[in-house]
């Protein structure tokens, strides 16, 4: 008579080592795919959000040009925190005093009225992030004329700047600058963070 063969149990725990081992090496695995795509959304976030700085920097420039020619033509600068005819919505910064409106003049050479409302920083082809950046102006809080009415000679500037990811998701960075009007560019600025212009920059947000 015969006996059958006997079977060995260690081929059975074996088996169940190397699923394991399978099961095991599959998460570590989807783990690390995870952790990559946060990764990678963290830095195209960060990267979106410098480009939205730059952009907001880039419109602060703008409006100093901007506000040196108005002081130059020697118009009113009150005259600019009461614009009845502006488009853009009034804005209000982050860290409260008063509400902004939108930076608007009469442009010299063709006297045409100029606001500046999403306009588009002008960059290589070969960059894919693509900026815009409003202007608005606004009267500091320490000046006894109110909100309306310049009497220190003091403006904020306040550039928005916005840049779009994909998916639609917008990005914006808010920088203020505070301007001494009455020595426009000058190199007289007692307070801190200044720049060689003779401009003081605030970060807004």
């Amino acid at each position: 008579m015969r006996l059958a063969p006997r079977v060995d149990g260690k081929r059975g725990s074996a088996l169940v080592a190397v699923l394991l081992v399978i099961l095991v090496l599959t998460v570590v695995g989807i783990g690390v795919a995870y952790f990559a795509q946060i990764e990678e959304s963290l830095t195209g976030n960060e990267r979106l959000m410098r480009a939205a700085f730059y952009v907001a920097e880039a419109g602060l420039r703008k409006g100093e040009v901007v506000l040196h020619t108005v002081v130059a033509q020697n118009v009113a600068i009150g005259s600019l925190l009461t614009c009845g005819t502006c488009l853009t919505t009034p804005l209000n910064p982050p860290g409260g005093g008063w509400p902004a409106v939108a930076l608007t003049y009469v442009d010299p050479e063709d006297l045409v009225i100029r606001e500046f409302a999403n306009r588009v920083v002008p960059v290589p082809g070969n960059v894919i992030d693509r900026g815009r950046y409003t202007l608005y102006v606004r009267n500091n809080v320490e000046d006894p004329g109110g909100s309306t009415i310049d009497t220190d000679k003091v403006i904020l500037l306040i550039s928005v700047g916005q840049v779009q990811g994909l998916g639609g998701r917008t990005y914006t960075k808010i920088l203020e600058e505070q301007l001494v009007t009455g020595t426009f560019g000058g190199e007289g600025c007692g307070q801190a963070g200044c720049n060689p212009g003779g401009t003081g920059s605030v970060p807004g947000g």
